[in-house]
């Protein structure tokens, strides 16, 4: 069943290209990538991408959590980066489409489903369907929107940081996404956003 909505897992909640209105193109598409895209349930927390090396897959998560985190040498902590939940494209963007070293640590939490393709799978994918060249795109987009960086840069104060995160995540999502995950993400302590929520 899963693979029968390969060609959604790709684009997630973005708008389709034009060219899937005909409903032939659209399953000559999902046939392809039902034979290359790769499904995995994950049981346990585990590692997707290790930094200090070139990123070689692209991640859809169909359901679940991943994340993206830096270590930070001053404090000796890893501070994350990257919230992704259900329909997000996940990679270090820049140093994906570049196929050059990525610092970023990405992985998935438990229970969580992912379906990937590889830089090579996704050079095919793009010789034989030319419209999904906007995948890269919409990586790039994702990337933007599920970091925190912005969130940080324009100095929000807390409520106003739980705000933004309402306004990028359905609350659905985030009622899996543990406290403590989400504290780290918007970089307050847990107990700080705690008081946050009782106050609300």
């Amino acid at each position: 069943m899963i693979k029968q909505n390969a060609y959604l897992h790709l684009f997630g909640g973005h708008v389709l290209p034009i060219e899937l209105n005909d409903l032939a193109e659209r399953e000559k598409l999902n046939d392809y990538l039902a034979d290359q895209m790769s499904y995995v349930k994950y049981d346990s927390k585990i590692r997707l991408f290790t930094p200090n090396g070139v990123p070689d897959r692209m991640f859809f998560v169909i359901k679940g959590i991943v994340t993206g985190f830096t270590f930070d040498i001053r404090k000796q902590k890893n501070k994350v980066v990257f919230l992704w939940l259900d329909g997000a494209m996940v990679a270090d963007a820049k140093h994906f489409i570049a196929q050059t070293e990525s610092h970023l640590s990405i992985e998935a939490y438990p229970d969580t489903v992912v379906a990937s393709l590889s830089f090579k799978q996704i050079e095919d994918l793009f010789e034989h369907f030319p419209y999904t060249q906007v995948l890269f795109k919409i990586l790039k987009e994702d990337n933007l929107l599920y970091s925190n960086k912005d969130l940080i840069a324009q100095e929000f104060g807390a409520l106003e940081k739980v705000e933004e995160m309402n306004r990028i995540y359905p609350a659905e999502l985030l009622e899996a996404v543990p406290k403590t995950l989400i504290a780290d993400w918007l970089r307050m302590s847990i107990q700080h956003y705690n008081r946050l929520l009782k106050s609300r």
